[in-house]
């Protein structure tokens, strides 16, 4: 396309255009920033709809200073991502940064904080407790000083907050190395339930399993609501406990129980095959606590690390996850699979696993018939079959030929790539 064409173009098409644009493609925007002012808006516009900002003073003071200058741009930042700064030596956020920083950015949306190691400061509090307008957040590998700083943390966040996702977040000893099981503070009591605070979605990992983190949660929020359910794995930590707390069991049950009657979508993400990383699993499939999921439409299981939900695993699973859904309301299951080396040398045989037929059987018959998709998702994990075709066909036929009775229903759905990474 031509810069004079480029030019020809009425502003609303040029903004429609933009959709089209993959947002991680940095260069393509700033090249299209550059053919008139019309282009250069809308560019910013996508390109300023997500910024990171390091846990410094240096870095936020920088992006306070960006934003005076260009006061325009404040308008376009929808979600911030603060991560840990990169040097040893750097001042971390104190209060008035914080405070700046939420008063500047005052179109935000979304935040997500990440990896920081006993960096917690009270300028993170105070730049979140600033921000009116906050829907979403996420906290991802956070080490907090004490215990309860996590819970202070949460409690300054906007009641108009619908998706809340706590990823391997809680206090640590000093001592401890990187991805060490966060402290159990036991119970610890919100303010009550703010009838605003209703979430839609939550992601949790088995990491946070623990009574304090569930206990929190159904105090602080009203559950009663939510649509979409993620139970992730630990992934990297060094949480080695082979059966939960009965109170976190308890307290787990009381989470599905509230959500039940609302909730649409669970997601089981599963990684390694220690117990700790997956303890999610383990305390769904051997307590009858899914029964209470009355209104789940959709169910994926996916695996978080290349080679760990292979058919042999993975099959089983699901089939004992679908033995304790009521599946009345059950749409759509998807699987996500891996194949590895092994795998791949022995496809003609893939579909003599008696688990095919189990599956095949289980959601044929009521209350399953109303089932309108499986979705199996094949994840290669050998680069010998990124540009062998025929590998992927026959894969796609072995699973045909394994499900007979889904295929002839015109409902399985086979989709086959390459090393895609956790969909979580």
């Amino acid at each position: 396309m031509s810069q004079a064409y480029m030019l020809s173009l009425p502003p609303e098409l040029v903004s429609y255009t933009f959709n089209f644009i993959p947002k991680v493609d940095f260069y393509t925007l700033q090249s299209c920033s550059l053919v008139s002012r019309t282009w250069c808006y809308q560019a910013q516009r996508v390109l300023f709809q997500q910024i990171t900002i390091a846990n410094s003073q240096d870095s936020g003071k920088k992006w306070i200073e960006r934003l005076r200058i260009s006061p325009h741009l404040a308008k376009f930042i929808m979600h911030v991502t603060l991560s840990s700064n990169s040097s040893t030596r750097h001042r971390a956020w104190d209060t008035d940064l914080g405070a700046e920083l939420a008063r500047t950015l005052t179109h935000i949306r979304g935040v997500s904080i990440k990896s920081l190691h006993h960096e917690w400061q009270d300028g993170h509090n105070v730049f979140l407790g600033q921000l009116a307008g906050l829907h979403t957040f996420q906290i991802r590998d956070v080490t907090f000083p004490n215990p309860l700083n996590l819970f202070d943390c949460l409690s300054k966040l906007s009641g108009k907050l619908s998706s809340l996702s706590l990823q391997r977040v809680g206090a640590q000893p000093w001592t401890a190395s990187y991805g060490a099981i966060c402290t159990d503070s036991g119970v610890v009591l919100s303010n009550g339930v703010n009838p605003s605070n209703r979430l839609r979605h939550l992601v949790l990992s088995s990491a946070e399993l623990r009574i304090d983190v569930l206990s929190w949660l159904l105090g602080a929020f009203d559950l009663s609501l939510l649509h979409s359910l993620v139970l992730a794995a630990a992934f990297f930590h060094a949480d080695y406990r082979d059966n939960a707390n009965p109170t976190t069991v308890a307290l787990l049950e009381e989470l599905l129980k509230v959500m039940g009657p609302s909730l649409k979508s669970l997601t089981l993400g599963v990684h390694r095959e220690r117990p700790g990383d997956n303890l999610h699993i383990p305390i769904l499939t051997s307590s009858p606590m899914l029964k209470y999921l009355e209104s789940l439409e959709k169910l994926v299981l996916v695996s978080e690390c290349a080679g760990v939900l292979r058919p042999v695993v993975g099959l089983p699973l699901a089939n004992k996850v679908l033995s304790l859904l009521s599946r009345t309301s059950l749409r759509e299951l998807v699987i996500v699979l891996d194949l590895s080396v092994p795998d791949t040398s022995n496809i003609a045989h893939l579909h003599l696993l008696p688990d095919w037929t189990t599956l095949d059987e289980q959601l044929s018959l009521p209350p399953s018939n109303s089932l309108q998709r499986l979705f199996i998702v094949v994840d290669f994990n050998t680069m010998l079959v990124r540009s062998n075709r025929s590998y992927k066909d026959s894969i796609e036929n072995v699973i045909r030929k394994a499900l007979p009775k889904l295929f002839e229903r015109g409902i399985l759905d086979i989709h086959v790539e390459v090393c895609m990474g956790s969909l979580i």
